[in-house]
This record gives structure tokens, C-alpha cells and sequence, in this order.
């Protein structure tokens, strides 16, 4: 069944998108990978996610609520909690990245 969308909405959902990915604090490459997506995913986003790539989102985000990026109803996150914890998984991996390229500990 293939959706019916304004180009503007879908225009809409990949701002939405980039603005998860700017939150997040991390580069659209890095998003990629954790998501499991194709390289140039984020740049080539159209607004539409097949099922593979929604899943692919939901397992490495499971914070995130899709359905606010395709209506932009609600909040990001699925509650105020899951932002706290990203906003913690986030600086982990940031602190985890420096050390492996400091080799430090």
C-alpha cells in the first residue's frame, strides 16, 4: 500500500529527522551506522521509511517516537525519562569514542 503525502509533509519529516539527529548530538553518518542504514540515508531521506529501516530506528532508538516524526504530534521522545537516558547514552559514547582515540581509560 503505498502512502499518499503532501511534499510538504514530507519535507516536514526529514526536518523532524535532522532535528532528532541534532538533539542527539551526534553527525548523520553516525546515526546511520547505529541505525544500521545505508550510507547518505539522512542527506536522502525523502520522508517515507520502509519497514526494515522503521524497524532499524526503533532498535537503536527505542526512545523515539516515530509517530512523531511522521505527523509532528506529541513529543519527541515516548517520555521525559527516555530523554534524560539519551541525553546519558549519548555522553557515554562520546566519553567511550575519546578513549578509544586517546587510548586512554
Amino acid at each position: 500500500m503505498n502512502e499518499i503525502v503532501n511534499p510538504e509533509e514530507l519535507n516536514e519529516r526529514k526536518k523532524r529527522l535532522s532535528e532528532f539527529i541534532k538533539f542527539l548530538g551526534i553527525d548523520n553518518e553516525r546515526f546511520e551506522i547505529f541505525s544500521e542504514l545505508p550510507q547518505g540515508f539522512v542527506m536522502n531521506f525523502n520522508g517515507k521509511l520502509k519497514i526494515v529501516q522503521l524497524r532499524n530506528i526503533e532498535i537503536a532508538y527505542p526512545e523515539f517516537n516515530i509517530q512523531w516524526l511522521y505527523t509532528g504530534k506529541g513529543s519527541m521522545f515516548h517520555n521525559d525519562d527516555a530523554m534524560r537516558n539519551n541525553t546519558e547514552k549519548v555522553i557515554n559514547e562520546l566519553v567511550e569514542l575519546k578513549n578509544n582515540v586517546t587510548g586512554s581509560e
